[in-house]
C-alpha cells in the first residue's frame, strides 16, 4: 500500500474561503477517481507557525493507482486552483 500525504499552507488573500474550497474539492475528487483506498482531509488545530493549514492523508494499492490519481482530470483541475492560492505545499508518498 502507498500512502500519500499532502500538506498546504494558503496565502493569506481569502485564506478562510480557499481552504474551506480546497476541503470541498478534495473530498469530491474522492468520490470521483476510483482506486482510493483511504481518504482524510483536515483542517490544521495546531498554533505552531510551521503547521500547515489543511492536509490530506490518502492510501492506495500501487504505485500505478496512485499515479492514475495524479493524473485524473478531476485532480489536474484541482491543481490549477490550488497552485495559485498557496505559499507552500509539502507531499510524500511511501510505502506501508
Amino acid at each position: 500500500m502507498i500512502k500519500h500525504i499532502v500538506m498546504f499552507k494558503f496565502n493569506e488573500e481569502n485564506k478562510i474561503n480557499n481552504i474551506q474550497k480546497a476541503k470541498d474539492l478534495l473530498e469530491l475528487l474522492a468520490k470521483i477517481t476510483g482506486n482510493i483506498k483511504e481518504f482524510e482531509v483536515g483542517f490544521n488545530v495546531a498554533t505552531s507557525p510551521f503547521a500547515y493549514d489543511l492536509i490530506l492523508v490518502s492510501a492506495f494499492d500501487t504505485e500505478g493507482s496512485l499515479e492514475a490519481y495524479a493524473q485524473h482530470a478531476k485532480h489536474q483541475e484541482f491543481l490549477q486552483f490550488i497552485v495559485p492560492v498557496t505559499c507552500e505545499i509539502a507531499e510524500t508518498d511511501y510505502i506501508v
